[in-house]
């Protein structure tokens, strides 16, 4: 156990009254895995994260680090614990990347803030890590967001903590990025022994790349497991207050209830079908009055047990569907 939570409540306090968003949640941090915060806008997820770093205090309840409460630990040696990655851009003018990332050694300086080879190599290797090393000489804010993203992340590393927490950090990254940062991530976990917290809107990643899951659940608790057991056990059924939305535990994903109402005779392998289907529902169709069969890589349209169109794609397919269904 490295971070450990007791009895916390999160919220926000205004005069007398509490808006509680997280009751009485009890959980350990180990090390050497990730862990993501999965859950609605709104529902607290940001808020767990900010208490967590000590940001704005808990309503009840204690978080701790080995012994200490977070709240105690004097904020220079915090910092040695613990490094942020927040969503927030903050203005900033007249500083390269390479002094934006280098801010990350301060806990390990002395006042004068003097960086020594090792201080250097390790910034070099974060940034590489990240791969804005290219941009290492530009203006922190000539960056795109998600480059400025990147940078966050290499500045986070080069403090080298036991304890890395991220809100959002997938945000502005597209998608081979994405996979990029969890990569990293989850080597940083394996590979050094890191405890990583990270809040995401992507669940895909989230099942794919973390040891564990934290669900934020309608009846204001949490609740944390592996990704697999969160999904056999139907965790994350409830998570969105939509009747229409369910989700598709074989895939792992959410789909709109218009997804499964298609009324349509398919004869292919499953991999042909799948996307048959995803072409249909993307472009209205629910009842098709034929039946679609995949073979020698030729999909054929079929009705009365006669092949009235042969086409060589999705593509031509649906074109032939609307011919023939008067949609245009």
């Amino acid at each position: 156990m490295i971070l450990e939570v007791k009895n916390l409540s999160i919220g926000y306090r205004s005069g007398s009254s509490e808006t509680v968003l997280l009751k009485n949640t009890n959980f350990q941090l180990r090390k050497g895995a990730v862990y993501s915060i999965f859950g609605a806008n709104g529902v607290g997820k940001s808020t767990l994260i900010h208490t967590l770093c000590g940001i704005i205090p808990s309503l009840k309840g204690d978080v701790k680090i080995g012994n200490s409460q977070i709240t105690k630990i004097p904020k220079k040696e915090l910092s040695k614990l613990i490094s942020i990655v927040l969503t927030e851009r903050p203005f900033i003018e007249y500083l390269t990347v390479y002094d934006f990332v280098a801010f990350g050694r301060t806990p390990h300086t002395d006042f004068t803030g003097y960086l020594n080879e090792n201080d250097h190599k390790i910034i070099s290797e974060s940034m590489a890590m990240t791969e804005i090393a290219h941009k290492s000489a530009q203006r922190i804010d000539s960056l795109s967001d998600g480059e400025f993203q990147k940078a966050l992340i290499a500045r986070a590393l080069t403090q080298q903590t036991p304890i890395i927490i991220m809100d959002e950090p997938a945000s502005y990254l597209d998608y081979a990025n994405q996979i990029q940062l969890m990569t990293l991530l989850r080597k940083l976990a394996l590979e050094s022994g890191k405890t990583i917290l990270l809040s995401l809107h992507h669940l895909n990643l989230a099942i794919d790349y973390s040891n564990y899951i934290f669900v934020f659940k309608n009846d204001q608790t949490l609740k944390m497991g592996t990704p697999e057991d969160l999904i056999l056990n139907d965790d994350f059924e409830n998570v969105y207050q939509s009747k229409e939305l369910k989700f598709d535990n074989i895939n792992g994903v959410f789909k709109h209830s218009s997804q499964e109402n298609i009324n349509v005779e398919i004869e292919a392998p499953e991999l042909q079908k799948k996307w048959i289907i995803h072409a249909l529902v993307n472009n209205g169709f629910s009842n098709i009055p034929f039946t679609i069969r995949y073979e020698h890589k030729t999909y054929h349209l079929i009705q009365h047990n006669e092949i009235i169109a042969e086409v060589d794609s999705i593509d031509g397919l649906l074109k032939q569907i609307s011919k023939m269904s008067g949609k245009r």
